[in-house]
């Protein structure tokens, strides 16, 4: 069944750099250069049912360990302590300023790896052109459901890779064997 038949559109219009502050834009833009060695996780706890409520935080120190020459973006706290130099709190890449859902789509342009369960900010980063469009992403939408997150949007447009995992244990195998199979 052909999407426009469903008058989906072609573009999402999803644009958030006017709201960006000129010091957030170029605190981020400092990792632009490594944009294939980056990875955004957004691993808010949902409340919702929509995935489970698992923490990231030892997940995420595992990788950022074990991938020393990646940086590992996170959005929520969870109380994660590293002596990892990869592993960042998107609110202390942004300065002053407070962990936003704009300024983590903004960071999520530079990265190549987009993971975390599907919920408002997640989404937020994970449907906007520059990363739908981008044939070089790797989007890893955990849910509950094998739904087809893609359906929100036009599939005709959409270029990034999608996986779907339904776990936090899945989405952190997922996204070790997709940094492991770059670096074979």
């Amino acid at each position: 069944v052909s999407q426009s038949r469903y008058n989906v559109p072609d573009n999402l219009g999803i644009d958030f750099e006017y709201k960006i502050p000129n010091e957030v834009k170029e605190s981020v833009e400092k990792f632009a250069s490594n944009k294939s060695k980056n990875v955004i996780l957004f691993n808010q706890i949902p409340k919702s049912g929509q995935t489970d409520a698992n923490g990231y935080g030892e997940y995420l120190v595992s990788l950022a360990t074990k991938y020393s020459d990646y940086n590992f973006f996170y959005t929520n706290d969870e109380g994660i302590r590293s002596d990892n130099s990869n592993l960042y709190y998107t609110p202390d890449v942004f300065g002053r300023h407070v962990c936003d859902i704009l300024f983590n789509a903004h960071l999520s342009k530079y990265c190549k790896y987009l993971g975390g369960r599907v919920s408002g900010p997640y989404m937020f980063s994970a449907m906007h052109n520059m990363n739908v469009l981008d044939d070089e992403k790797v989007i890893i939408s955990q849910i509950n459901s094998h739904m087809g997150v893609e359906t929100f949007y036009n599939k005709d447009i959409y270029k990034a890779k999608n996986i779907q995992p339904a776990s936090t244990a899945d989405t952190f195998s997922i996204l070790d064997k997709q940094i492991l199979g770059e670096n074979s």
